[in-house]
């Protein structure tokens, strides 16, 4: 049987799920590009990967109200929280975005880093899965203005583009700018009741902490693959940051839970933005080929 075909249409629906758009356009691609998502997580920020609170500096934070929409307690708001969140977001003239989460199997990792740059209108989009460290799937968009190359580089290359969407219509939809019940931003405003929050001090601006123990009532399928039901939650946490505009810094969360067969498993994600007005793009260098084809 070939699998192939049906573990890309998994990635699309798992893209898809997640707050991404989904990449039905690639076709195959090689290896051999050196410009790869686990190499853009490196270089995007100073950010630990999978701990927001790693950075927090010591100092004394100020005495700041909650941002709009959240309160000591958590969300207070949810259409206001996340109004806020998107238009502290598009307020940068660009950004990086991160996300990484459990995928489908057992030591199988999914990386999104998205680098946007509004005031030139571009975005780069990378998305890589590995499999216990060996990376098995490599695709990456890139948009300048209203055209849209697409890249699947895991076998023969092939390459595509499209003007179907304008770059402001795929910003928005690749940064989960739709109110879905799915990605990171929902999962952050909706899928839990946090218990607590701190203002802490964070690459020099005062935000608040918010620490999560318990899902919201019937959520937790939103944070467990849809193809795992009647499951189980043994335990879960998520920690989130946000800074005085709104913004959600980061997020991330680490949940068990036991299937209807009684397997035990524990899942994790992390979303995080930086680079904020720092953020670089360059043109891919397959792309020339793109418009060759």
């Amino acid at each position: 049987m070939n699998r192939r075909p049906l573990f890309i249409l998994l990635v699309i629906v798992m893209i898809g799920l997640s707050g991404c758009s989904g990449m039905a356009p690639f076709g195959d691609d090689t290896d051999t590009e050196t410009t790869t998502a686990e190499t853009e997580t490196t270089t995007a920020g100073t950010q630990a990967p999978n701990d927001p609170t790693t950075t927090t500096q010591l100092s004394t934070p100020k005495e700041i109200d909650h941002p709009p929409g959240w309160n000591e307690s958590g969300v207070e708001n949810f259409f206001e929280a996340y109004e806020r969140h998107y238009s502290a977001l598009y307020s940068y003239d660009s950004f990086t975005r991160t996300k990484e989460w459990t995928f489908l199997e057992p030591g199988q990792t999914l990386t999104s880093v998205g680098r946007i740059d509004q005031s030139s209108k571009q975005l780069h989009w990378n998305t890589t899965v590995t499999d216990s460290g060996t990376r098995i799937l490599h695709e990456e968009e890139y948009q300048a203005n209203d055209a849209l190359y697409l890249s699947n580089r895991t076998g023969t290359p092939t390459y595509n583009s499209t003007n179907r969407y304008s770059f402001d219509t795929y910003m928005k939809f690749m940064t989960n700018k739709r109110l879905a019940r799915s990605g990171p931003v929902y999962y952050a405003l909706d899928s839990v009741q946090y218990t607590d929050s701190e203002r802490v001090v964070h690459e020099g601006q005062t935000m608040f902490r918010y620490q999560s123990t318990e899902l919201q009532n019937g959520s937790k399928i939103d944070v467990i693959p849809p193809m795992v039901s009647e499951s189980t939650v043994d335990d879960f946490n998520m920690t989130t940051l946000v800074d005085s505009d709104g913004l959600i810094r980061s997020t991330e969360y680490e949940i068990t839970y036991t299937t209807s067969e009684g397997e035990t498993h524990t899942r994790t994600g992390m979303y995080r933005l930086n680079a904020t007005d720092e953020t670089e793009i360059e043109e891919p260098g397959w792309v020339e080929e793109a418009k060759a084809n």
